[in-house]
């Protein structure tokens, strides 16, 4: 399904495409031309236009329910790569 791109996914992209894969999780297909195009998850693509920049290599967006086909913004929340490994762990000894 086409997507009207958000700022900043609307700056360097000129179309956006959500598909869904059989274990319901979501992804962007970004294009600007036949030769230039890229992907990122939709949860990735929604924090990214909730703070107006791209998320940085170092930061993942998780889903504070665990369920990675919830891809609501409240359910959404920005962790460092380290935060989002002791956050699973956590999630693991419950």
């Amino acid at each position: 399904m086409k997507i009207d791109l958000e700022y900043p996914y609307n700056k360097d992209w000129s179309r956006g495409y959500l598909v869904v894969n059989p274990e319901g999780r979501k992804t962007v297909i970004l294009y600007n031309s036949h030769s230039k195009r890229s992907s990122t998850a939709y949860a990735r693509y929604l924090l990214s236009v909730k703070i107006g920049r791209y998320l940085l290599d170092d930061e993942q967006a998780d889903h504070i329910n665990n369920d990675k086909t919830d891809d609501r913004i409240e359910n959404l929340q920005l962790l460092s790569k380290e935060e989002n490994r002791v956050e699973e762990t956590y999630r693991d000894w419950e």
